[in-house]
């Protein structure tokens, strides 16, 4: 069916509603209305590659409910010409980084911090990922130097008298970090 400008916009407005109304029906298998989600509809699939291209997909790969689109802040943008509205690209990677006090500085990524399957961190950070929670930026020693007086790397040089531009070291205070 061709439509011209004597139509009109109404037209092919209502037009639009009874096609989207179509393909919804179809997508969700004839259900009710009240019980489309657009989470369901618009899933993200993280892909380990190149496993997710095998039968092992269910294993490595990742999918679930996704927010967003291209016009939010949770951007999952998607493209019909893949036939679904299957999240393509999304924030992967979030951060607020305090450049005064580093300590304040937290971030997560959509999925673990290991690629390794058999690894407790394999998907760690994929639920916080999707509440839009954030973990502290801060690595173990950065917890413990916390803990341990405020001068890290204390260095004392000692001026000959006799030779102004000379300069010896005489000693060096490094606190236990780690103990094993």
């Amino acid at each position: 069916m061709v439509f011209t400008e004597e139509d009109g916009c109404g037209l092919l407005f209502a037009l639009s509603l009874v096609r989207a109304d179509q393909e919804l029906a179809r997508t969700f298998n004839g259900r009710s209305p009240a019980s489309y989600s657009w989470g369901e509809l618009h899933p993200c699939r993280l892909l380990h590659t190149p496993l997710s291209q095998t039968f092992l997909d269910y294993v490595f790969g990742m999918r679930y409910p996704c927010p967003g689109n291209t016009r939010t802040v949770n951007v999952a943008a998607h493209f019909m010409r893949n036939g679904n509205y299957e999240a393509r690209h999304g924030p992967n990677y979030r951060s607020v980084i305090d450049m005064d006090d580093s300590a304040q500085s937290f971030f997560i990524i959509d999925t673990g911090q290991s690629e390794n399957l058999f690894s407790k961190h394999y998907r760690d950070l994929n639920e916080l990922h999707r509440r839009g929670e954030l973990v502290p930026m801060r690595s173990p020693a950065e917890a413990l130097r916390a803990d341990v007086a405020e001068s890290i790397l204390d260095i004392h040089f000692e001026v000959p008298t006799d030779k102004p531009d000379a300069v010896s070291y005489t000693h060096l205070t490094l606190p236990t970090i780690y103990s094993v």
